[in-house]
């Protein structure tokens, strides 16, 4: 069994998250109806704020230390969430927005191509239920291979960025110096490197060896993390989809909203580690 004091620690972190995921629900979602006319990079943004709300109203459900594998995952989500939002967040030419969306017709196209190719490896017919990606597949040929000339060399590649996960951190970083380490207490190169490449060991499944004969408490520890990073981030990516959609110039209690948040946060917190004070 793990100590009362790291159970506690990691309620209360649970608690600061939904704590983060009420602020995200109720102050900043419905900011976003505001835009009337989006424009693609408009939606790209809202559409990256919006899975993040979705991770964080999934965290604020998990409360069973057996749910360290989703935590983890959570947090990894929120990561590349952020760092994909402060790069459309500083796309002047619109470039990066059309990569981005590009990239998702890309692996639409990808995913039917391998289903084409297994049922033809096996000499059968692909089944009624899979013929929309079999359509999709016959009509965009052509296209997609045009998309990926275009952007990356004629392949599909594993980001929409063409780059790893931690190149996009460092150039993320460079685009915002100030911001980034003010709400998460490091830039996200740091944070991808000193625990990011941890996180991994805990959702692959290949990383067994790793928690083996691993003592509870550290379970409750990587929750308790988890948590934690992840309230940051999404406190964080709020802050930029307001300052992408330009909310934060016409809202004048942005920062005070944001305060408010995070004083929840480390209320919630606070006040379990209080309940479990003998």
């Amino acid at each position: 069994m793990a100590d009362p004091y790291t159970e506690s620690l990691c309620a209360g972190m649970l608690e600061g998250a939904r704590a983060v995921a009420k602020y995200m629900r109720e102050k900043a979602r419905p900011r976003l109806d505001s835009i009337l006319h989006p424009s693609p990079r408009e939606i790209l943004v809202s559409g990256i704020f919006l899975r993040s709300l979705c991770w964080m109203e999934t965290l604020a459900r998990l409360d069973r230390v057996q749910d360290f594998q989703a935590v983890s995952a959570g947090t990894r989500g929120l990561l590349e969430a952020c760092v994909d939002a402060v790069l459309i967040d500083h796309d002047d030419t619109g470039q990066l927005t059309t990569k981005m969306a590009d990239w998702a017709t890309s692996a639409k196209f990808l995913m039917s191509q391998e289903m084409v190719n297994f049922y033809a490896g096996r000499n059968q017919s692909v089944p009624e239920q899979q013929e929309p990606l079999k359509l999709f597949y016959d009509a965009n040929k052509s296209f997609v291979s045009t998309l990926r000339a275009k952007h990356w060399g004629g392949k599909h590649p594993q980001r929409w960025t063409n780059s790893a996960l931690l190149s996009d951190c460092i150039a993320a970083d460079k685009f915002e110096p100030i911001l980034i380490p003010a709400e998460l207490g490091m830039p996200l190169a740091e944070f991808h490197e000193t625990e990011i490449r941890r996180l991994h060991w805990y959702v692959h499944a290949s990383g067994t060896a790793f928690l083996e004969n691993a003592p509870a408490t550290m379970f409750f520890l990587m929750c308790a993390l988890g948590f934690n990073w992840s309230s940051d981030l999404a406190v964080l990516i709020s802050a930029l989809t307001m300052k992408a959609l330009k909310l934060d110039q016409a809202i004048e209690y942005m920062d005070s909203e944001k305060r408010d948040a995070k004083n929840d946060q480390l209320t919630a917190i606070f006040q379990q580690l209080k309940n479990e004070t003998p």
